[in-house]
């Protein structure tokens, strides 16, 4: 998927792609930069990653699969 942003001829496009059970696991940008997603086995995000060799967020959720921390791990 490519998303287009209020121009007329496209400056920067984002491109989505999905892991097999649909959750959205990068986002490239045509301008250069990444993002990068981890999912857990019932689908709560674990970490996200801007960038290849960028520090990632680390994601905590309770019981009822509610975030309740975002921890910014260290630079790589």
């Amino acid at each position: 998927k490519k998303d287009y942003f209020n121009t007329p001829a496209p400056d920067l496009t984002h491109s989505y792609s999905y892991n097999g059970r649909g959750e959205l696991a990068a986002d490239a940008m045509s301008r250069g930069g990444t993002y990068s997603y981890v999912y857990d086995n019932i689908g709560n995000r674990v970490t996200s990653r801007e960038g290849s060799g960028a520090s990632a967020a680390a994601y905590t959720a309770n019981s009822l699969n509610q975030y309740t921390a975002i921890t910014r791990e260290e630079e790589a």
